[in-house]
């Protein structure tokens, strides 16, 4: 938990960075949970600077078949590409966190693809990657020792990719540094 943002511009770009990260229309309920979930912004803060970044044309509605989502505007990345390290590194964290725990790889249109390469002595180069609108936007390679190993992971990513990826992203974000018992 991080303290309360308390001026109406570190809330907007907080919406937009937590906007920007989840890269698909978004409920508006399902945008209040998460932007307030972690204490940075309160109900009203988040009501009244949302409502603002719509009227500024930072945030716009989108119809999807299913439901109405809102979704972050070109000019809303730009702000955020901007301004986003005016916003302490805790606050960025925190915003990513919470970005990502919203993630699916099937709202966004990411495609998930993996390569095995065998290597010497019976080991293997597992290489996993994210890719969306034809660029790769995440990639993790790892040695594994034998061919068990390789099928664990296999059939682990196979039956959730989103929370493989979810769960590598809070650990590279600190998120999860509880599971490494004072390692850093």
């Amino acid at each position: 938990m991080i303290a309360p943002l308390l001026t109406k511009t570190e809330i907007k770009l907080y919406i937009l960075y937590v906007m920007k990260h989840i890269g698909y229309p978004i409920e508006h309920d399902k945008l209040n949970d998460t932007v307030t979930a972690d204490g940075a912004v309160n109900y009203f803060g988040f009501a009244e600077c949302f409502s603002e970044l719509m009227e500024t044309g930072n945030i716009t509605v989108v119809d999807t078949k299913d439901t109405v989502g809102f979704m972050i505007t070109e000019q809303g990345i730009n702000v955020v590409d901007t301004l986003a390290d005016s916003l302490s590194h805790g606050t960025r964290r925190t915003a990513l966190a919470a970005a990502t725990r919203l993630t699916s790889f099937e709202k966004r249109g990411a495609s998930i693809e993996n390569k095995v390469t065998k290597l010497p002595e019976g080991k293997y180069l597992f290489t996993f990657s994210v890719k969306e609108e034809k660029k790769e936007t995440f990639s993790l390679s790892v040695t594994l020792e034998n061919r068990d190993q390789l099928n664990t992971i296999q059939r682990n990513l196979e039956k959730n990719p989103d929370g493989v990826y979810k769960c590598i992203m809070a650990l590279l974000s600190g998120q999860a540094d509880y599971l490494l018992d004072g390692a850093f």
